[in-house]
């Protein structure tokens, strides 16, 4: 699994984090990426798109998993 910072429908007031499969990552290029970053974890991308939404004066959007619900932000 991938996980990188998007906007969310292409909204640059907003940030999230989206999880794709690897035999998927070339669907990357569908999002409004915020950066070219990858990150191996869904903590490190979420602390990642906290901290630039924060210094952006951006929302951050909690990070829900398109694959596991148990991944979704807050319920771990």
């Amino acid at each position: 699994m991938i996980y990188f910072l998007c906007h969310p429908n292409g909204d640059r007031s907003q940030i999230t984090v989206i999880d794709l499969a690897h035999a998927v990552s070339y669907e990357r290029r569908d999002w409004a990426n915020v950066n070219s970053d990858t990150f191996d974890t869904p903590e490190d991308a979420i602390a990642a798109g906290r901290d630039i939404a924060t210094r952006h004066g951006l929302t951050y959007l909690p990070f829900e998993s398109r694959y596991d619900s148990e991944l979704n932000e807050g319920l771990r």
